[in-house]
């Protein structure tokens, strides 16, 4: 609903797998782009609170097969006709795109939602070449 989104510190209180709930950050962009989709279907940040972000024609809650379905699309058109990515690609390369940038093993857990952290070891693979980048900068006896 509209009251787990904090558009001024621009955080989601999202409920995933087994309504186990987690924060998770938006960025401006994201931001900008929900101010336009609420404009254009006549609701905007004040609205009624216990609307859904995402609706049908009835306003009610779109379902969790619809936003798979038209994320597969959006990602076709977007990739050119490639088939073959999902929201799952999406979760991968966010989590990839994280340790390849950085972020601490525990803080993509966390944006994640995994509740173990071998998991999250699973779905993000370290780059080779940046291990070795590391190992060199970060190692006494790596010279």
């Amino acid at each position: 609903p509209l009251n787990a989104i904090n558009k001024n510190s621009e955080l989601f209180l999202i409920k995933g797998k087994g309504n186990k709930e987690r924060i998770v950050p938006f960025g401006k962009k994201a931001k900008s782009a929900m101010e336009q989709y609420l404009n254009e279907r006549g609701d905007g940040w004040g609205s009624q609170a216990d609307l859904p972000l995402f609706m049908g024609t009835k306003k009610k809650r779109i379902s969790n097969r619809t936003v798979q379905n038209r994320l597969k699309k959006y990602l076709e058109i977007f990739l050119g006709g490639k088939k073959g990515a999902s929201p799952h690609t999406l979760r991968h390369t966010f989590g990839t795109h994280l340790l390849d940038n950085d972020a601490d093993i525990r803080s993509i857990q966390e944006l994640l939602g995994h509740n173990s952290i071998s998991s999250t070891q699973i779905y993000t693979k370290v780059n080779p070449e940046k291990m070795k980048k590391i190992y060199e900068s970060a190692h006494p006896h790596a010279s």
